[in-house]
């Protein structure tokens, strides 16, 4: 799931300064029924938190800061989708998992969700742009498309895994998502081939793939957020985000998905 959060300690969501908080939101354009904002308690703190998730918008945050505050994010790519004909699995979206200082003064946040990747197509980024400070804009990488057969995965937040065939074929590197290299994904898995043309399981956020003795290639897990008040938010602290897709089995099982990434994949 493409997704983007934000937790601000002591941030109200009203159309009026208030000076019992730093930050106050005065508006937000866009806003869909999906999309969640409600608080949470964090060793005895507040927080507010605001959840995106609609990649058919672009949303507009429009804030004033009382003085210079802390925005704590979680943000996750799309993922990437799997290669057609005997192809390797997608690779999980990438995380950043980050705080911001949000300083003093009124400004605007805009953001973008990315979706999940076609058939044989990467995964889109989410960005998060902060019009006051564009040092600190983020891209979560789309996550690696799997290989078709006979050729590699592509890279992404994290790699997609190679396709099958006579042969091995590479999984997809990892890119570093924007922001000072944060949560790097990791590569896919090769195909692996000795009878079963057993396509590479895509990469995760949070774990390298795992490969079994019979070639069965299984994605990589995604990685868990600990930042105050989104992790104690609709149970986030125990999800995982990222996580890579199965892969394709010919003959043979196909992959589980690594946790939380895609399903297992189908045999042929």
């Amino acid at each position: 799931m493409s997704f983007f959060n934000i937790s601000t300690k002591n941030g109200k969501m009203n159309m009026k300064a208030n000076a019992l908080y730093n930050l106050t939101i005065s508006s937000i354009s866009n806003l869909q029924s999906g999309d969640l904002t409600g608080t949470a308690i964090t060793s005895g703190t507040k927080y507010t938190i605001y959840t995106f998730t609609s990649t058919s918008v672009t949303y507009t945050i429009n804030y004033n800061c009382a003085d210079s505050t802390t925005m704590y994010i979680l943000a996750v790519g799309g993922g990437g989708g799997g290669g057609s004909d005997q192809g390797g699995a997608g690779g999980g979206g990438g995380v950043v998992i980050t705080s911001v200082i949000i300083p003093k003064g009124s400004s605007t946040i805009t953001i973008s969700i990315g979706s999940g990747g076609n058939v044989n197509s990467n995964g889109n980024n989410t960005t998060v742009s902060f019009t006051s400070q564009s040092s600190s804009n983020i891209i979560a990488l789309g996550g690696g498309v799997g290989g078709n057969y006979h050729s590699a995965g592509g890279s992404g937040g994290s790699g997609g895994g190679g396709g099958a065939g006579a042969g091995t074929t590479s999984g997809g590197s990892s890119t570093a998502n924007i922001l000072t290299n944060l949560n790097k994904g990791y590569a896919g898995n090769p195909s692996y081939n000795s009878g079963t043309y057993q396509g590479g399981g895509g990469g995760g956020a949070g774990g390298n793939n795992s490969t079994l003795s019979n070639g069965l290639q299984n994605g990589g897990n995604g990685i868990q957020c600990t930042l105050p008040g989104i992790s104690n938010f609709n149970s986030y602290g125990t999800y995982y985000w990222g996580g890579g897709g199965g892969a394709f089995g010919f003959n043979t099982n196909g992959g589980n998905g690594g946790i939380g990434g895609g399903g297992a994949a189908c045999t042929s």
